[in-house]
């Protein structure tokens, strides 16, 4: 005999008599079973899987957890399918990237893969074992397993297909669920185990809604079989990567599944608990899946014929004939180019061709993205539970390109964005649409078909379990801060959810910043009056040399994200969402929320404080040391308010030199003198400025106020009189500035804003108080002047929209010719020195003007909708002439031009 009949099994301690030279080279051991993976291939399949698995990778997240997870226990790695090209791809990435990996696999026979030593042990291993012990070597039953887990050694369990362990690893008829045997050990040995299931991609192809004939046969793409897999593996060499679908301890599962109504095994309670677990893991990471790839999609067209065979649909429709006598099956006809317009074409190759064209491109202009990878998580954790609608600010055309790219890089499916018809251009549309662009009118109001084939077919994207991106803005930020909200497409967006009643529904807002903006120029000339530049094929080659020009840095960030109905919840009662005026109520209340959130997270650059500390001076000349005093104030305030400043600290002296070479700036220095230079900053460049500036008002807009109302009287003001001035500015700009996370204000909120503004005022020493009131110290004037500015600018230019309109009348004007009038007596105010502030002459912030005068009730508003064109025109007339001069006379106290 080779071996002495009575040692135990598993024992590895060998008799003086058993051959020396088997004991060295079995080591001892009769562990050496197929499923082992020693942490090394034979040097062919080294080089072999180098080549075949050298470029798949796994993120920096997904590391962090796998590494978290080795620290609360032993871990367990679960895959969906028993796959040893899976098994030899996973193990070969993690063991590359200096992580934890399994070293013994279930189910799956791994020694032909190994060097050649390790496979003739685990033959020899095998005879002997059978020769001396009348049995295979049973790891369950030797204790190897056990020693695993209480030695912290990752092992592999597969979910799918699962038959048990193989016969000869069982006694009798009966197989060992091994996941039964872990539990077991954990509980046994009060060892905690830690699930960690794993999902690989290959590429970003969704899966489809119809199976082919070829998933028959080879199998699905989302449980391929083992062609399959090597086919999409040898495509998808440099496109394949490792998720980590949750960890979660064992103990925590099986709390998970222990209310679970038992399935196959009555009688049975452990193999019933276990057979939930796998379902409950399958299903994670099915959803994983989905977070990368998207839902299982319809085409286009697939699409676009559920919306028209909808029922609810068709029934509305006929009641929309029969009410307006229009024959049925020329609406349809309509209703579908309504649908054929709008619909998104997702498709991965034209994504690929995108992010191959972005990845030359980008780096060019924004050498720089930093991105809230903590925000990111959390949006892919609530991405797993339901679709979710992202809504970034919107200064540039850039947002969507850059945010969808950073969804792409980071492994999350892409979002459908809800884009402008004025995109819609040969050759961007078709491009566009196949990179997810969802087309919409700029305005549809009065067209009731096209107003509800856009509902139904948002209804349809979030049945699917689509997501979705949007602009809260409507349009592209041109001032530089963000937009007042536009409630329309959130009024849609709650009717087409309510229709989708099972499905939740979460908001995330995003703050895109940006070191500097790719459109500047543009916007300056638009700002100045000039036309507006279309969109087409033209605009962009004549502009084509902007691409290669370094902009800077470009800031994501990822605010909370907000679960649609329980906020509606919270805003609407017990009233039902069906009704109209409750969606709107519910709209704007999360459209405020939104715009609160992602002006808490914008970034603030030093380049925008600097440009807020040269505007804070009217005149063209600007001591450099006035500058600096300026930014210092700035920033000292930002910095204690929490505001989210750059890491990285440049100088205001680099800052100003850069504008300078950029001719923002002139300069003048004084040779025989040892004085700091002069700065001369130009009317027609203030306006570029501005933009920058107004990024960073929102971050202290109730010093502003306070500090404007302050400066609005040279004599002391007692605080009834200073509050009442406060409330009027609050209630004046409250179309530019987003005071709070709710729409309207109370007087107890404003007085508590108030009070607490104040009362910084008087801890830095900024105002005296005296017996008439509170009055302004000569640094405190100082200091006032540097952050009432940019404000001051706004009533500015709302007075100038007054004084024009007072002298309009009664006439009625189109809102074009109207800003046109008003931008023309703003240039003849500033030539006559009556505007301090040329950048007051800005034709956004006049436009927003006569919007909040028309909600006021002191201008008449009618906006016409033509029956073929795509955009509205709004008219103007002044209503109450009384009120209006009431107003603009209280404007003057905060301009210096009292009566």
């Amino acid at each position: 005999m080779l071996f002495k009949r009575k040692r135990k099994s598993g024992d590895r301690a060998t008799k003086p008599s058993e051959p020396r030279h088997l004991r060295r080279f079995l080591q001892g051991s009769f562990h050496h079973y197929s499923t082992i993976f020693f942490g090394r291939f034979s040097l062919f399949f080294d080089r072999l899987f180098q080549f075949l698995f050298g470029k798949a990778t796994i993120s920096a997240a997904d590391r962090e957890e796998i590494r978290q997870a080795a620290r609360l226990g032993t871990v367990v790695f679960v895959l969906r399918s028993p796959s040893r090209l899976e098994y030899l791809r996973m193990a070969y990435i993690l063991r590359r990237d200096g992580l934890p990996y399994p070293q013994f696999a279930h189910y799956i026979s791994l020694y032909l893969w190994q060097p050649w030593l390790t496979a003739l042990r685990r033959v020899v291993g095998t005879v002997v074992s059978i020769l001396e012990r009348q049995g295979y070597p049973n790891p369950y039953r030797n204790g190897y397993v056990e020693t695993l887990v209480t030695g912290h050694i990752p092992t592999l369990l597969p979910l799918h297909q699962f038959r048990g362990v193989p016969r000869r690893f069982a006694p009798g008829k009966e197989r060992l669920d091994p996941l039964l045997e872990i539990s077991r050990i954990s509980r046994e040995k009060g060892v905690p185990i830690v699930v960690v299931p794993l999902v690989l991609i290959y590429g970003r192809a969704p899966d489809r809604d119809i199976k082919s004939v070829v998933d028959m046969i080879v199998g699905p793409s989302d449980n391929p079989g083992s062609l399959r897999r090597i086919w999409l593996g040898l495509r998808h060499r440099r496109a394949t990567f490792i998720k980590v679908a949750r960890p979660q301890t064992l103990e925590d599962l099986e709390e998970d599944v222990a209310m679970k109504v038992p399935s196959l095994f009555v009688g049975q309670p452990e193999a019933d608990r276990a057979y939930h677990i796998r379902q409950y893991l399958l299903d994670r990471i099915e959803t994983e899946r989905r977070v990368v790839l998207g839902p299982a999609r319809k085409s286009r067209d697939e699409m676009i014929e559920a919306v028209l065979h909808e029922p609810d649909f068709v029934a509305k429709l006929m009641r929309y004939c029969k009410e307006n006598d229009e024959p049925f099956i020329e609406t349809r006809r309509r209703a579908r180019r309504y649908l054929e317009e709008m619909a998104a074409d997702l498709r991965p190759g034209v994504v690929r061709s995108v992010v191959f064209i972005l990845d030359r491109i980008l780096g060019r202009v924004y050498p720089r993205v930093e991105v809230d990878m903590r925000g990111l998580e959390k949006v892919r954790r609530i991405t797993r539970e339901m679709p979710v609608v992202f809504v970034p600010s919107h200064k540039s055309h850039i947002d969507y390109i850059i945010l969808n790219y950073i969804f792409y890089k980071n492994h999350m499916s892409l979002p459908l964005t809800v884009t402008g018809v004025n995109l819609n251009f040969w050759p961007i549309s078709s491009l566009f649409r196949g990179a997810g662009a969802l087309y919409m009118r700029r305005s549809f109001r009065g067209k009731r078909i096209y107003t509800l084939c856009f509902v139904k077919y948002l209804a349809a994207v979030l049945r699917e379990d689509l997501s979705l991106t949007f602009f809260v803005e409507g349009g592209r930020s041109r001032i530089g801060k963000l937009l007042p909200p536009k409630t329309g497409f959130i009024q849609y967006l709650l009717e087409a959810a309510a229709e989708v009643v099972d499905k939740p529904l979460a908001v995330v807002p995003v703050s895109i910043g940006y070191e500097r903006i790719f459109e500047e120029r543009f916007y300056t000339d638009e700002a100045a009056g000039r036309p507006q530049e279309g969109e087409n094929l033209q605009t962009m080659l004549r502009h084509r040399r902007l691409l290669t020009k370094s902009r800077g840095r470009v800031w994501i960030d990822f605010a909370e994200p907000i679960t649609m109905w329980d906020w509606a919840g919270k805003t609407r009662g017990d009233a039902p969402l069906g009704e109209s005026e409750e969606i709107r109520r519910t709209a704007k209340s999360v459209a405020h929320r939104v715009v609160h959130d992602i002006n808490r997270l914008q970034p603030v650059t030093e380049y925008a404080i600097v440009a807020e500390a040269l505007l804070a001076g009217a005149r063209r000349g600007i001591p450099a040391d006035a500058v600096k005093r300026r930014y210092d104030l700035i920033s000292e305030h930002l910095r204690e308010e929490g505001a989210p400043l750059p890491t990285k600290h440049v100088g205001v002296e680099t800052i100003l030199t850069a504008m300078v070479a950029e001719k923002v700036l002139g300069v003048e220095e004084d040779e025989e003198s040892e004085e700091p230079p002069f700065y001369l900053l130009e009317e027609d460049r203030r306006l570029a400025l501005s933009i920058y500036a107004n990024t960073v008002v929102p971050h202290h807009h109730w010093i502003s106020l306070v500090a404007a109302t302050l400066l609005s009287e040279n004599d002391p003001l007692p605080t009834g009189r200073l509050f009442e001035r406060f409330c009027f500015l609050v209630s004046l700009l409250r179309r530019e500035f987003v005071f709070g996370a709710t729409p309207e204000r109370t007087k107890a909120e404003n007085d508590a804003d108030f009070d607490r503004t104040l009362g910084v005022f008087e801890a830095r020493g900024w105002v005296g108080k005296h017996s008439g009131g509170y009055l302004l110290t000569g640094e405190g004037r100082f200091a006032a002047e540097t952050f009432a500015a940019v404000v001051s600018g706004y009533v500015e230019s709302y007075d100038l929209a007054a004084r024009s309109l007072l002298k309009r009348k009664s006439e009625v004007d189109t809102d074009k010719d109207l800003i046109k009038f008003v931008l023309k007596k703003g240039h003849r105010l500033l030539s006559m020195g009556e505007l301090q502030h040329p950048e007051a002459v800005h034709k956004i912030i006049v436009e927003t003007a006569l919007r909040h005068y028309s909600d006021l009730g002191l201008l008449r508003s009618e906006y016409q909708v033509g029956e073929k064109t795509k955009a509205g025109t709004r008219t103007y007339q002044v209503a109450d002439f009384v009120r209006l001069r009431e107003m603009e006379d209280t404007m003057r106290m905060f301009m210096g031009r009292r009566s």
